[in-house]
């Protein structure tokens, strides 16, 4: 049924399962009070706090690779990579398959209910990004203030003009009729595009509008739920630009490098230091300093 692979270097074991089922895996997530996310994964799926995860939870408590997840026909298999992984309040051992369809999983503050999905789904990167952002908005929303994704208009007739999306289910209707978001821009249609915060991010789909909408120069679909928008994304409509910005991005940033300092700290190597800016630009300011001080006396000695 599998095949056993270990990393000794690296410390850890892949329990790989040689021939998948076809299908995917629905997971139903949670933490703490926030509101429950459900999404698809391919299988086999990996979750972890690592970039290289299907399903990512930054947290200390969770390793970079903590679970795998794999279709077996109707049934959901959990593989435990590294301890920390709880099924029904009882600790799941390293390398054992567990059978684990509709019964509760734990990684740290993360709870996964899981159970098989037919459709064949795509990962996709930028999805997965948004949804590791939601999910860092849950782990640091009781203990920090993590501001929300806002929508800032940056150029246009209504420059500055700036709309935030506070919670899990806010949808604004952007246009220049009588809408969510007001947009005093004439090449704007009536009702022209639409930004839904979702459980798994941030996503904007056109109106069928006069003019479209593009998001980073692409089409946006008139069909929901259209393109999610990374941290950064521009919307371009009629006149108008609109920058998007999530706040949770760059603390997903730095919780990333805080659980690579602590793995390493944890096996004993070196944390490397944090990279330092170049030095150039400093050098070429000196230079021009010393030449202009040069110059300066060259006058005071010439008068």
């Amino acid at each position: 049924m599998a095949l056993r692979t270990r990393n000794r270097r690296a410390g850890w074991s892949i329990l790989a399962v040689m021939a998948a089922t076809p299908g995917g895996i629905r997971v139903s997530l949670s933490i703490g009070s926030a509101p429950v996310r459900q999404f698809e994964l391919t299988s086999p799926a990996l979750c972890g706090s690592g970039r290289a995860a299907d399903l990512r939870i930054t947290d200390p408590g969770v390793a970079p690779l903590q679970l795998r997840l794999a279709r077996d026909g109707d049934a959901i298999v959990a593989i435990a990579v590294a301890s920390g992984v709880e099924v029904d309040g009882a600790a799941l051992s390293v390398d054992e398959p567990t059978v684990v369809t509709g019964r509760a999983l734990r990684l740290g503050p993360a709870r996964l209910v899981v159970a098989p999905w037919d459709s064949a789904p795509t990962l996709d990167p930028a999805r997965t990004e948004s949804l590791a952002r939601e999910l860092m908005r849950d782990l640091l929303g009781h203990d920090h203030t993590v501001p929300p994704p806002e929508l800032v208009i940056e150029t246009g007739p209504a420059a500055g003009q700036r709309l935030a999306l506070p919670a899990v289910g806010a949808r604004v209707v952007i246009g220049r009729g009588e809408t969510s978001w007001v947009v005093l821009d004439p090449d704007l249609s009536r009702s022209h595009a639409v930004v839904e915060h979702r459980a798994d991010g941030v996503w904007l789909h056109d109106l069928d509008s006069k003019n479209g909408t593009r998001v980073n120069g692409v089409v946006a679909p008139s069909e929901p739920p259209g393109l999610v928008l990374a941290d950064g994304a521009v919307i371009a409509l009629g006149q108008t630009t609109i920058r998007f910005r999530d706040p949770a991005a760059g603390a997903l940033g730095g919780a990333t490098a805080m659980l690579v300092a602590d793995t390493l700290t944890r096996r004993g190597l070196p944390v490397p230091a944090p990279e330092l800016p170049p030095r150039w630009p400093i050098v070429v300011a000196a230079v021009v300093a010393i030449a202009a001080f040069a110059v300066v006396i060259a006058m005071l000695a010439a008068g």
